[in-house]
């Protein structure tokens, strides 16, 4: 056996490990109610904590597992394909990556131990109010021998259970924004929390009034961890993309096998099948591609950038796989086609073609369904 396969094994062990803990929280969660955002599911928090998910990415010298993305994209995409809440790409992975990468001897000391073992929760506020990437508002300010944060960053994950959150600002004469260690409890700091339409996902928006931190805060390689903590995220997010298609594709296999019309399962339809192969193959082209950029990124590979991948791998796999599953459960629409023939012919049905998720139905001025249009697509 080679040291390739030997490491296949022990990632397929991983897996299945972390699969039976999230199977386990998900039959012992209660049901919340629909329109309140999801609280982190404590028993997975915890068990995660125990089996080291939350220092896989951090040095052993500190409590960590010493892994890489490899092993972290297992957990992400079992924690999408569950839909469990939990501080995992927020903390072990962002402001894990950010402190380890970019932190110094001292801030790693400090912190890194209680990221590993769970105790603490990170997060990362790296982004503009309006949630983009690269639109930073926030403003660092001198102040004698600190700084004076101040602005607002939107949509960030996991913010309202972060202990720490490392802070992207901007200096005046800096040519790169800078990152900051700030501690929840500090003066002028407001968490507030979003309701967002995907409740598993926690999102808050994050306030900064004059908040004062001291030069020690500052990471002092900031714009080497910025960049790494973006590509990581992006890696593991677009996993987390990637297990909920998967599970979707799932879904829609066994309810094809099992429901029934005209005497058969509607699996043994040629429509069906066609459908179901196609989200295969989207869905393991996603996954390959996330376990590549994983790969590179555990190499250090640059030439293969890992966050050039995340716009495919969010219409590859999350989008297509959830609506063409509902659909091989709901139906599909139709729109005729060829339908000035069809009038040529009395009696003659006109020939149909399935639409697609984005498509809109649009009868022929010569012909309109019987009672009108049906179609649910908008």
């Amino acid at each position: 056996m080679t040291e390739t396969d030997s490491d296949d094994d022990l990632r397929a062990q991983f897996r299945q490990s972390v699969r039976e803990v999230l199977q386990r929280a998900r039959g012992a969660r209660e049901p919340q109610p629909v329109w309140a955002p999801e609280q982190a599911d404590e028993l997975a928090v915890k068990q995660g904590a125990s089996l080291g998910w939350t220092g896989l990415l951090v040095e052993e010298r500190w409590g960590g597992a010493g892994a890489g993305m490899l092993e972290a994209i297992i957990v992400a995409e079992e924690l999408g394909a569950h839909l469990t809440s939990m501080p995992f790409v927020s903390s072990a992975v962002l402001a894990a990556t950010a402190l380890s990468a970019g932190g110094s001897a001292a801030q790693q000391e400090r912190w890194l131990p209680g990221l590993a073992s769970g105790e603490l929760a990170g997060g990362a506020a790296v982004t503009g109010s309006t949630g983009r990437i690269g639109l930073i508002d926030v403003q660092a300010v001198g102040d004698g021998d600190g700084v004076v944060l101040r602005g607002s960053s939107g949509f960030v994950l996991d913010g309202g259970a972060a202990d720490i959150l490392l802070v992207a600002a901007r200096r005046a004469g800096a040519p790169d924004p800078e990152l900051y260690i700030v501690e929840r409890s500090s003066a002028g700091l407001e968490v507030t929390e979003l309701l967002t339409v995907d409740r598993t996902r926690r999102l808050a928006s994050v306030e900064l009034r004059d908040v004062q931190v001291g030069e020690s805060a500052r990471l002092p390689r900031s714009a080497s961890a910025l960049d790494t903590l973006l590509q990581r995220g992006s890696v593991a997010v677009a996993a987390d993309a990637v297990g909920a298609a998967r599970r979707a594709l799932d879904m829609a296999v066994d309810y094809a096998r099992t429901r029934e019309q005209f005497g058969r399962p509607i699996g043994a339809f040629q429509a069906i099948k066609h459908k179901l192969a196609d989200m295969y193959l989207l869905v393991q082209g996603a996954a390959l591609a996330v376990e590549g950029a994983a790969e590179a990124r555990d190499e250090g590979d640059r030439r293969r950038d890992p966050g050039a991948r995340r716009h495919r791998l969010h219409l590859g796999a999350r989008l297509p796989s959830p609506v063409q599953a509902g659909q091989i459960r709901r139906g599909f629409p139709r729109r005729p086609v060829g339908a000035q023939g069809a009038a040529r012919r009395p009696g003659a049905r006109p020939r149909t073609r399935r639409l697609g998720p984005t498509e809109r139905c649009q009868p022929s001025a010569r012909w309109r369904p019987p009672g009108g249009c049906r179609c649910a697509m908008p």
